[in-house]
């Protein structure tokens, strides 16, 4: 996704949206920070809304259509109508960037094509110490908890918590996280229309 031919751009941006693709290249520019990690995380954060909208709607659609709901039916209406308020008031960042990757990262993939197609994502979790067995990214809380843990210690300002800017192990620590976050986000954003 780095070398993306100008000829071929106005192509790239039809087919994996333009918001995604100025995320990452504005992301990709940006000097190795804290602030590049955010960037990168906006990518998958831009498409939260989009698939909580998604999993609520599919989640309504098999309401409706089992034999025991009945559109005539208020009360069961009201169920209906009670799932999606608690979904929207209930459903945190943390569950949506879950969702994010089941779509666009996981996917439909088996098991084994998913491990081989993520070798390099597997590589970087094993030597950051978060896997040890390449079996393991098939845990995606693991991983949503690695990225939005990992958010949470870039951003907050709180004089209580104070923001962590010396890494451990120098800025070797940062660049992992940061380049986990990148190919996350250009698997995401790879797979992002094909669904």
């Amino acid at each position: 996704m780095e070398n993306i031919d100008s000829t071929d751009e106005h192509i790239v941006l039809k087919l994996y949206g333009r918001d995604l693709i100025n995320y990452y290249h504005r992301a990709m520019n940006m000097e190795e920070s804290e602030f590049k990690y955010l960037a990168y995380y906006q990518i998958l954060e831009c498409i939260f809304d989009k698939v909580h909208l998604y999993a609520t709607v599919q989640d309504v659609k098999h309401i409706i259509n089992s034999d025991w709901f009945s559109k005539h039916s208020n009360e069961d209406i009201k169920i209906v109508i009670e799932m999606v308020d608690t979904y929207n008031k209930k459903r945190s960042d943390r569950e949506k960037l879950t969702l994010v990757l089941e779509n666009y990262f996981r996917g439909s993939l088996h098991h084994n094509a998913f491990l081989t197609a993520n070798r390099s994502i597997i590589n970087i979790l094993k030597e950051m110490k978060f896997i040890k067995d390449d079996k393991e990214l098939k845990d995606l809380k693991k991983v949503v908890d690695i990225i939005y843990d990992f958010i949470c210690k870039c951003t907050h300002s709180n004089r209580t918590f104070p923001v962590k800017r010396n890494f451990e192990n120098s800025n070797h620590e940062l660049k992992n996280y940061i380049q986990l976050i990148k190919k996350l986000t250009e698997k995401n954003i790879i797979n992002y229309e094909k669904r």
